[in-house]
Formats: C-alpha cells, sequence, structure tokens
C-alpha cells in the first residue's frame, strides 16, 4: 500500500497557503503512523414505545481527530515541533506567521493519500490542524535508536466530505514525493550525549528519555458541522529519565523534600543541527524509583514537571536549528 503525508504551515486558520505554502513531505515508515481523521459525532434516540431500543439516529457534528507517529528529523522539527511545542507568541510570528491568537498553538493544513487494493489513490486534506499534545521519547535500543515523537491531533475541516462543496485535492494539488523530497535526518538517541541537564547538574549514562506536552484544547462547533476555531488553554509538560543508579545525584533526597530540583534541559546535538527542550528552572519531581534486578545494572527512573518560571516566564522553551 502507498501513502504519503504532506504537511503546510498555515499563516490563517483553516486556510491553506496557496501563494507560498512552506510544506514538507513525512516519510510513513510506520504501521498506521497516520489515519483518517473523521468521526462523526452521533446522536441517538430510543423508541420510546416501551421496547427501549435505540429507533432514530444521526448526526450534526464531525469531529476530526487522530494520531500521528514521527521518527523525528532535524528538518522537520519546525512543523512536527512548531505544531505541538510552541505556543503562539506575542507578535504573532512565532512558531510560524499566524492569525491565532498570544498563547494559543498554530495551525497546519495535513493532506494525506493511501492507495486502495486496485491501486487508485485516495487524496483527503485537513484544514485547521492543532495538536492536543505530544510524546518525545528516545531510546538507546541498538536496533533502533532513533527519537520518535507522536502527536494527538484536532482538526477543523477535511476536504473533500460529504457536508459542502469541498472535493478531495488533485494529483497536481498534491503529487506523490520523489524519494528526494522524504526526510531523512534523523535526531538519535546518542545525539542527547553531554546535552542533558537535571537539576542543573550534567546527566550521563541513561537509556532513556521521554517528554510529554499535554495542551488543554478545544474544538468549537457552534451552529456547524465542523469546528470553526480550535483554541488552547494551557498546557502541562512533564519529563523523565531512565540513568544508571549511582551515590550522586542524590535525586531521591530532593524529591523527598519535596524541593524544588531546579534548572533542566533534554537536548539532541549532532554537529549540524540541535532540538533544545528547556524547562527552566522550576521543576518538581513527580517521582523516584530505582530498579533492583538480579542479573542487571541497577537503574533508576526519575520524573518532573515544569512549572512557571518567573525569570523564563513560561514552562519550556523549544527551539531547533
Amino acid at each position: 500500500m502507498i501513502r504519503f503525508l504532506r504537511m503546510t504551515q498555515e499563516n490563517v486558520f483553516g486556510t491553506y497557503e496557496l501563494t507560498s505554502p512552506v510544506a514538507t513531505y513525512i516519510r510513513m515508515d510506520e504501521n498506521n503512523s497516520f489515519r483518517p481523521m473523521s468521526v462523526p459525532q452521533r446522536w441517538n434516540v430510543p423508541d420510546g414505545t416501551g421496547q427501549n431500543i435505540p429507533a432514530l439516529t444521526g448526526s450534526q457534528t464531525t469531529l476530526l481527530q487522530g494520531k500521528f507517529r514521527h521518527r523525528l528529523c532535524y528538518s522537520t522539527l519546525p512543523f512536527v515541533l512548531g505544531l505541538a511545542g510552541v505556543r503562539v507568541n506575542a507578535g504573532q510570528t512565532s512558531p510560524w506567521v499566524t492569525d491565532q491568537l498570544q498563547y494559543d498553538l498554530a495551525s497546519a493544513t495535513i493532506d494525506f493519500a493511501w492507495t486502495y487494493s486496485d491501486a487508485s489513490v485516495k487524496r483527503q486534506r485537513y484544514l485547521g490542524v492543532k495538536a492536543v499534545g505530544v510524546t518525545i521519547t528516545s531510546d538507546g535500543k541498538g536496533n533502533d535508536p532513533h527519537v520518535y515523537a507522536e502527536l494527538d491531533l484536532v482538526a477543523s475541516v477535511c476536504q473533500g466530505n460529504a457536508f459542502d462543496a469541498s472535493v478531495d485535492p488533485t494529483a497536481v494539488a498534491f503529487p506523490a514525493p520523489t524519494l528526494a523530497q522524504l526526510p531523512s535526518d534523523y535526531i538519535f538517541h546518542q545525539d542527547a550525549k553531554g546535552a542533558v541537564s537535571i537539576g542543573g547538574t550534567p546527566r550521563t549514562l541513561f537509556d532513556n528519555l521521554h517528554v510529554e506536552i499535554k495542551s488543554v484544547v478545544k474544538p468549537y462547533f457552534d451552529e456547524s458541522r465542523f469546528a470553526n476555531r480550535i483554541r488552547c488553554h494551557g498546557r502541562h509538560c512533564t519529563w523523565s529519565m531512565r540513568s544508571l543508579l549511582r551515590p550522586t545525584p542524590t535525586d531521591r533526597a530532593t524529591w523527598e523534600s519535596t524541593g524544588s530540583l531546579g534548572a533542566t534541559q533534554i537536548a539532541f546535538v549532532n554537529g549540524s543541527h540541535n532540538l533544545t527542550l528547556d524547562f527552566y528552572a522550576t521543576n518538581y519531581l513527580d517521582s523516584v524509583q530505582e530498579d533492583f534486578v538480579l542479573d542487571d545494572e541497577a537503574y533508576y527512573v526519575i520524573g518532573g514537571t515544569s512549572y512557571l518560571d518567573a525569570t523564563g516566564g513560561a514552562d519550556l522553551l523549544v527551539t531547533y536549528a
């Protein structure tokens, strides 16, 4: 089966940029890394005659939601983490120029295509896509050293659909990518070596990093079939690390004292490009869990939450270059 996906930055919510679109193709290299997003919201009415069985049904609204899993590449960071990890600034210029309000999330257009059994191609366009959240996972596995991002998505409108005059994008508007257009500058777990600091202390000998950004995102339908706007009303950022159990630093003592852990930063650097997740200086540990095994090295997992930092003015700064 052939599948291909393109992501395009939107300057105006729910509007595909026709003039000078900034877009990237995503390599679809896993099973079910993306699926069609339409979810009709059905209403039901029972018979009312005493049998108490469904008698009538219909749908007045269509929610567009789904998941997207991606092996992170440095070249796709402005699209993937720009969508999921960067809130709109006061000048409405970051993560890209947008009409969305400060502290909201910018939106994107996602074009997705797949083939049927007869090799015919189905194309669909999703407008006004925003990220409810993203999970970033990095593991030191020899056979899979990639850094992954899994996004929970919502969208405003799909084209084409059965309720308006929209049609599927054509092969001219949404052509299949060439091999040269598919990104391959992957981010690896080893890129985090020497680039992680927890509580102001550089960390080494870790085999897992995990970051979750969960935004409070709500689609508004009002009198419309599809969501006419999608707003972000806050977020919660957490991180965790699994590393070798050593006498210092004493993370358990910090956790048990309930004191602030301090500045925390997780970064990936390959010499040419970088991704930095700066959680600023106000971090508190949520858990410390030792892993005492009989036939292996002892590791432990620490997890924390980033709080609003008075100096940084936020809970997280995501940068990439």
